[in-house]
C-alpha cells in the first residue's frame, strides 16, 4: 500500500527526493522511494507523510530512524568533494567552478535537486581547505 505525502502549509510546492510536493500532496506506493527516502521524508518538517494502510505502518521508516540512516550516510556536499577531484579541466569554467553538468553527469544516481550551487561552493570550499586547486588555476 502506499501513503499520501503532502507538504501543508507551503506556498506553490518544495522538491523532495526528486519529486514535487505540494499542500495538497499525492500517494505514492511504498516502492516510489528508497527506505533511506521515506526517512528523509518523514523526518522532513515541511513534508507529511500519511500512510494509507493503517495496518503497516512500520513500512514508512520514522523521523527517528531517519537520523540514523542519514548519519550514515554521505551528504550532497561530500560527494561532490569526492568527485570534483576526477573532473576534467573541460569541466572547469574559466572561474574554476566545476559545470553543473559535469557534477550531475558524475553523480548519476544523486537527486539534481541536491546538486546546488551552494553544495558546490562548500565542496569547492573545502577543497580548498585541503590543497585543491582547479585545472589551470595557478597555486
Amino acid at each position: 500500500m502506499g501513503a499520501r505525502v503532502s507538504a501543508p502549509g507551503v506556498t506553490g510546492h518544495v522538491w523532495r527526493c526528486g519529486v514535487r510536493l505540494t499542500d495538497k500532496g499525492a500517494v505514492f506506493e511504498r516502492g516510489a522511494f528508497t527506505a533511506r527516502e521515506w526517512a528523509r521524508l518523514r523526518a522532513d518538517p515541511a513534508v507529511k507523510v500519511e500512510p494509507l494502510d493503517e495496518a503497516a505502518p512500520e513500512e514508512f521508516p520514522e523521523a527517528d530512524e531517519a537520523v540514523l540512516v542519514e548519519d550514515d550516510a554521505p551528504g550532497p556536499v561530500d560527494e561532490l568533494v569526492r568527485v570534483i577531484p576526477t573532473l576534467e579541466p573541460g569541466d572547469f569554467t574559466q572561474d574554476g567552478q566545476p559545470r553543473m553538468r559535469a557534477l550531475r553527469a558524475a553523480l548519476p544516481d544523486m537527486d539534481d535537486a541536491l546538486i546546488t550551487d551552494a553544495a558546490r561552493d562548500e565542496a569547492m570550499r573545502r577543497l580548498a581547505q585541503s590543497g585543491f586547486r582547479p585545472p589551470g588555476e595557478a597555486g
